[in-house]
């Protein structure tokens, strides 16, 4: 699981596929999506979005932009972001940004 986290957070910005990374563990599709949900508790795509979201928080307190946000981090529209941001933190990313300047 180490290898498969470390090609996640590699290529976070790129469109990353379960297959690619299941390659990367050494295990099919579906036994990796089994086995990596045990491990981290989220699935794939869902631990891909945690380091995306992560990343831009570090971006937006630099007072970079919710577009150019976005899409540094591999989301593929400023409202992806506003949308996963909001679930996940509870406030907007501009909301974010004010509060860190």
């Amino acid at each position: 699981m180490r290898r498969s986290i470390d090609y996640l957070e590699a290529h976070y910005r790129e469109p990353v596929a379960v297959r690619d990374v299941a390659v990367v563990a050494g295990l099919s599709d579906y036994h990796f999506m089994r086995v990596f949900r045990a491990a981290t508790g989220l699935p794939v795509h869902g631990y891909l979005t945690q380091i995306r979201l992560e990343r831009a928080k570090a971006l937006l307190a630099q007072g970079v932009g919710s577009a150019e946000t976005a899409v540094s981090v591999g989301l593929f529209d400023q409202s992806h972001l506003i949308r996963h941001f909001r679930r996940r933190y509870g406030v907007t990313p501009r909301e974010y940004a004010a509060a860190c300047r």
